[in-house]
């Protein structure tokens, strides 16, 4: 029996979700693989025949633990703490499987090797959440009112020495270069004395 990807196409374009198999094409593959038929990779599947069936076999697995539960789309943005993660480490660092792992957890073999490796490497606290992204900067209204008059008026004031310093640097920095302009310019006897 060949599986199918979707069984609605349209106009001869397969409707894709998120994910690259549908529900209904990974039932279709376990309901084959369950009846003893030869499992055939379909054409548009890009990966080896050889992976596909370990594909099929790990979507039977993970039907088997948890039923269509396990078959459905993951929530990718599901933060565990460090003690959480700990707990699926713990498994792996007794010996268990890591595919076995992933499956009865419903969390990404990747992610757990992950976990594993900074576990191994810096103990709990690689297993600790970091902070990913820009850290947002918020300008508080409260600073600004607390502000002191004494204070605003030194930072006026810092503000205004720093202008002044700013336009003498510049000055000084012009001047330095048109006096070298003017040595440029003179002829080698000269520039020597």
């Amino acid at each position: 029996m060949m599986c199918t990807p979707y069984p609605g196409l349209w106009k001869g374009v397969f409707l894709m979700s998120k994910s690259k198999y549908s529900l209904e094409f990974k039932l279709q593959c376990i309901e084959t693989k369950r009846n003893g038929e030869k499992l055939k990779k379909p054409d548009w599947v890009t990966c080896t025949r050889a992976s596909f069936v370990r594909l099929v076999n790990e979507w039977e697995m993970l039907y088997r633990i948890h039923g269509i539960k396990g078959l459905q789309e993951k929530n990718e943005n599901v933060s565990l703490s460090a003690e959480e993660k700990y707990v699926y480490v713990a498994k792996l660092l007794a010996g268990k499987e890591l595919r076995k792992v992933a499956a009865e957890s419903l969390i990404g073999r990747s992610a757990l090797r992950d976990w594993l490796n900074s576990y191994k490497k810096y103990g709990m606290d690689g297993l600790k959440c970091s902070q990913r992204g820009k850290v947002a900067i918020m300008k508080s209204k409260r600073t600004k009112k607390s502000m002191s008059p004494k204070l605003k008026e030194e930072i006026l004031a810092l503000r205004q020495r720093n202008e002044y310093l700013e336009a003498e640097n510049a000055y000084l920095k012009k001047l330095v270069a048109l006096e070298a302009e003017k040595e440029a310019q003179l002829p080698k006897a000269k520039r020597l004395k």
